[in-house]
């Protein structure tokens, strides 16, 4: 996923560095060493619950994966 930044969905402003921010924080430093083909159900569901387990609520993570989501629309 390192390649993700310099091809991020064109967006304006605030909402660019939000998703921006996702990215770097909590995005990469998960998925920094898969492939996007290695990103399946199974990873994603561990993603949720290492985030539940930081104090993250469902709605933020929900942001982080709709980001996610945005991504890989890209790639896939």
């Amino acid at each position: 996923m390192t390649a993700v930044n310099n091809t991020m969905p064109q967006k304006r402003g605030r909402k660019k560095k939000n998703i921006q921010s996702v990215l770097n924080k909590h995005l990469l430093p998960f998925f920094k060493d898969l492939e996007f083909k290695d990103i399946t159900d199974e990873t994603i569901e561990k993603f949720k619950i290492q985030k539940l387990s930081e104090g993250y609520r469902p709605a933020g993570i929900s942001i982080f994966l709709t980001v996610l989501q945005e991504i890989t629309s890209r790639y896939i």
